[in-house]
């Protein structure tokens, strides 16, 4: 379990840490993990941040959109947009 945002503000999973002390990104290395599926509220804000944030770690990154819920039509947009410039896959459930 990653905590994140519970004393500062925090979009990105990979501002967390677990219950030791290490990062996400740690956490991931150390499990050999290349590839992610983000979901989650706010596709607009966190899932955006983390799954930029993945893809810039050089995870192949994934987001089902019908597993995420955005604040606004129009930042949804283009938190979209812009997950897609950083070759994160933009899909549905059922296509993974």
């Amino acid at each position: 379990v990653i905590h994140k945002g519970m004393h500062e503000a925090a979009y990105s999973g990979f501002d967390g840490v677990d219950a030791h002390g290490a990062s996400l990104g740690e956490v991931l290395s150390a499990a050999n993990v290349s590839e992610v599926t983000v979901v989650g509220f706010a596709t607009d804000y966190c899932v955006r941040a983390t799954a930029i944030d993945a893809a810039e770690r050089g995870l192949a990154v994934t987001v089902p959109l019908d597993l995420c819920a955005g604040v606004s039509p129009d930042t949804t947009r283009a938190a979209i947009e812009e997950m897609a410039h950083h070759d994160v896959v933009i899909t549905h459930a059922t296509g993974i």
